[in-house]
């Protein structure tokens, strides 16, 4: 995103890019990061992981960002 909008400090949030004219960009990778963690969690979940951390971990990766 930097190469598309080199007007933006690096210390800027990622999230800031979804505004303007390049915004479909930031979208489609947010929608394509969910589907992925998404994935990751059912691989994890059927594969028979059962043991706490594991169960934890599939916990934080779908739980919403807001509520962290």
């Amino acid at each position: 995103m930097h190469v598309l909008r080199p007007d933006m400090r690096r210390q800027r949030m990622i999230s800031d890019y979804a505004v303007g004219r390049y915004s479909g960009v930031m979208t489609t990778w947010f929608l394509a990061m969910s589907c992925g963690s998404l994935m990751l969690v059912v691989g994890l979940a059927r594969s028979g992981l059962g043991t706490l951390s594991a169960r934890l971990g599939m916990l934080l990766l779908v739980s919403p960002r807001s509520a962290w």
